[in-house]
């Protein structure tokens, strides 16, 4: 296998990305990506060519800090001064994701040719970012199920811990009826309850063709949203907007309106296995006791997902009561991390597990039941 290193998206021929059925992996995303361009983020594409086919692929990419990627605060505080008088600073890691909607993987065409072809990206990676004079090569977001790689990456030395969970909603059914059935009736009931509310105030919703005449409102909304969460800056601007339907083709983005004024939206991307429901917005003060952003993302996404025949719905991290009231399931993420320089990998992995810990317990402690909520998790339904 021949591997090749490219920096820009536009060396790589869309066709062998598209053979990966995978929208995180096609080549649309990773144009979004470097149409943001964002500082001190430069893009790495590992791609195995048998053939002059592509039979492997791994998008990365070196950032310097501060950092945009970091799921937990192992380089701030005590420990990163610590590492600096120690002349142990850590200027810049190869992270290992994709963009949009984080996953980590080496992906490999055909599967029974793991074995043999992983081991070699993963060499090529640890090549690159030493010749990069990176200090680390991150794996934010691995999937659990991805057992073949973890144990890849344990072989080669890496830390492991808890990250987060990612969310998602079966959706492989005919017809959104079926869909509520196959639910618990506590979760069938919060969804129902949902359309009832959105219904009492005559919201109407639609599925936008026109990006060019919503991009402002939607950088608007999606502002309110970080705002509210506690971000001064906005991740996705309105030239963001416009740009992900530029260069993503599957993109499908719906709009709750009431008298002519946009309350809230939810835009997504979507292959034939996956829906990915990726950024949403909403002006709180209006929308918020309307319920338009529990039927824009699970009623209305899941509408759509059944009728593009999509398997299931991606609803990323966070937000895990609301995700798990309304019948989504989970899977963990971990990271896995390896550090050069041994002795700033021991001081790193004590931290990285720690907060790991951390990240866990919280979690854990969100989605248990509280006394007297009446759509309450049980503990035993938790697991």
């Amino acid at each position: 296998m021949e591997i090749r290193v490219h920096d820009t998206i536009a060396k790589v021929n869309a066709e062998n990305l598209e053979n990966f059925r995978d929208i995180l992996y096609s080549k649309g995303i990773y144009e979004f990506a470097e149409s943001e361009k964002t500082e001190k983020v430069a893009p790495k594409y590992f791609l195995g060519y048998e053939k002059g086919k592509a039979i492997a692929f791994a998008p990365a990419y070196i950032q310097e800090g501060p950092y945009l990627f970091d799921p937990f605060a192992y380089l701030k505080g005590r420990l990163r001064d610590s590492l600096g008088k120690l002349g142990l600073k850590i200027k810049r890691i190869m992270c290992v994701n994709t963009p949009l909607r984080p996953r980590s993987d080496i992906k490999i065409l055909n599967p029974f040719m793991k074995a043999r072809l992983m081991p070699i990206m993963l060499n090529a990676m640890h090549e690159e970012a030493k010749k990069m004079n990176c200090n680390a090569v991150i794996f934010p977001s691995m999937l659990e199920s991805n057992e073949e790689l973890q144990k890849l990456l344990v072989k080669n030395g890496y830390i492991r811990a808890f990250h987060d969970v990612y969310f998602y909603m079966e959706t492989g059914f005919s017809t959104y009826d079926n869909f509520l059935k196959s639910l618990k009736k506590i979760r069938r009931d919060n969804l129902k309850y949902d359309a009832t509310v959105i219904a009492k105030y005559g919201i109407k919703i639609d599925e936008i063709t026109d990006i060019n005449q919503f991009a402002a409102e939607y950088a608007a909304l999606h502002k309110a949203v970080m705002k509210k969460y506690g971000h001064d800056e906005s991740e996705l601007d309105e030239k963001s907007f416009r740009s992900i339907y530029e260069h993503i083709g599957n993109t499908s983005s719906l709009v709750a309106r009431k008298d002519g004024e946009t309350l809230g939206f939810t835009l997504n991307i979507y292959d034939k296995e996956c829906c990915h429901a990726l950024r949403c917005g909403q002006f709180h003060e209006k929308a918020e006791h309307m319920g338009v952003y529990f039927n824009l993302v699970y009623n209305e996404t899941i509408k759509k997902a059944i009728s593009l025949g999509c398997m299931k719905v991606d609803y990323g991290q966070a937000m895990h009561r609301a995700k798990i009231m309304r019948g989504c399931k989970y899977e963990k993420m971990y990271l896995y991390a390896k550090f050069f320089n041994p002795l700033t990998h021991n001081l790193m992995k004590i931290k990285i597990k720690r907060l790991g810990k951390g990240y866990y317990d919280s979690f854990q402690k969100e989605i248990k039941s509280k006394p007297g909520d009446n759509a309450a998790i049980s503990a035993k339904e938790a697991k």
